[in-house]
């Protein structure tokens, strides 16, 4: 199995307070995570499943905390981690909580050797520490203290370079939408030289993210750079976006890191945030025309009036999902199944319309209703129809009670 993440951690430690966090803002994120369930005994190595884990993961958080190195797992853990980041397999992130890099080296140097644990295997481990310090040096050098905290920039700024992995041909609708989308494509890359500009747009909670990432995903191994820029509202976690980090004065640097880096490189860039007036897209455009030859910048927003405004002729209009799409998509929540029991296929009919077959509806009230009886459902939608022209606000407020 391929994992987005894997975290590396002492469950005494930080299990129930910074390593809690760090999960929900990469489930949040939905980065498939890796993670030991259970606390280890501090003498048992690191078993097979786990060494595989690291080797089928492409980013690795490796939280040192005070007894970190106490546990023969752990070292083992690292050990793999920075094995595989010599072989560029994977990124290493290294965080270190509530000790110094000092502490560490120190404890490297304390590792003894036993009947278990020979010499070989403690220099390998003294030797994972070492390179795991001088990273954490590297990434951290340039950033004061005073701009930013560094737990923060691990997940924030490192993990946004990556886009959740996706299995986009088990999601319902999204091949027909894809095909879609693909034939844009192919019209940017006949008309544009330079950079190439189409926009992804569409009402709330239709899928258009969902849409974004899966274009991501197929596209960006033909890109040299590729980067995927999320807005969060107020209310999700870690609120920033894209035209406020460049604001912001630890990136007061950032038109000067952009021509260095990237302006001979061909660059995939997709901006996920609700564009509200031209000159928050012609910011965003500023950055991108410095980008190299073959680039594409690709919006995603609920209106498509800005764009349109500032002349972005390639547009995809989400749409929601057709009525087999999302009695599928609703069966496989409510039942666990592809197909609707025949018990139950009058009421999912009802419970589909009630929905306006929006996608993260759909899942949110099939999933309410999971395990309910017929008297339940019956009972459930009754009252939703009563009131057909507020219903589907209705159902959304499922969305809110599920996530709070």
């Amino acid at each position: 199995m391929k994992f987005d993440v894997f975290l590396s951690f002492r469950g005494i430690d930080t299990r129930r307070t910074f390593v809690s966090h760090l999960l929900l803002a990469l489930f949040k994120k939905q980065f498939k995570t890796f993670r030991q369930e259970e606390e280890m005994p501090w003498n048992q190595p690191a078993s097979t499943q786990v060494l595989e884990a690291i080797e089928n993961s492409k980013i690795a958080i490796v939280v040192i905390s005070k007894n970190y190195t106490a546990s023969v797992s752990c070292l083992d853990e690292l050990a793999k981690i920075v094995e595989c980041e010599e072989k560029q397999s994977l990124v290493m992130i290294p965080v270190l909580h509530e000790v110094d890099p000092s502490d560490v080296l120190e404890q490297a140097q304390n590792l003894d050797g036993d009947i278990n644990n020979n010499w070989e295997t403690v220099e390998r481990w003294r030797k994972a520490l070492a390179s795991m310090i001088k990273t954490y040096q590297q990434l951290y050098s340039h950033w004061s203290p005073a701009y930013v905290q560094k737990d923060k920039y691990v997940t924030g700024n490192e993990l946004s370079q990556l886009a959740p992995s996706i299995d986009f041909d088990s999601l319902v609708g999204m091949d027909r939408q894809m095909k879609a989308v693909d034939a844009l494509l192919l019209n940017v890359d006949s008309e544009e030289d330079g950079l190439g500009e189409m926009g992804i747009c569409g009402e709330e909670r239709v899928g258009k993210t969902t849409l974004a990432r899966c274009v991501y995903q197929k596209i960006s191994p033909q890109f040299q750079d590729h980067y995927y820029f999320e807005y969060q509202t107020a209310h999700s976690f870690g609120s920033t976006c894209l035209l406020e980090k460049i604001a912001r004065a630890e990136l007061e640097r950032f038109d000067e890191l952009v021509n260095a880096n990237l302006g001979h490189r061909k660059v995939l860039l997709i901006v996920d945030i609700h564009l509200y007036d031209t000159g928050q897209l012609e910011n965003i455009r500023n950055i991108a025309r410095r980008f190299g030859p073959g680039s594409r910048l690709i919006y995603v927003t609920q209106s498509n009036r800005v764009l349109l405004k500032c002349g972005v002729k390639h547009l995809y209009k989400v749409e929601t999902l057709r009525y087999d799409e999302a009695l599928q998509l609703f069966s496989q929540f409510a039942f666990k199944q592809e197909h609707v029991p025949r018990e139950y296929f009058r009421l999912s009919i009802r419970a589909v319309l009630i929905t306006g077959r929006i996608p993260l509806t759909l899942k949110v009230f099939g999933s309410f209703l999971r395990g309910k009886t017929v008297s339940e459902w019956e009972s459930e939608l009754c009252r939703l129809e009563a009131s057909q022209d507020n219903c589907v606000a209705k159902v959304s407020s499922y969305i809110g009670n599920a996530f709070s």
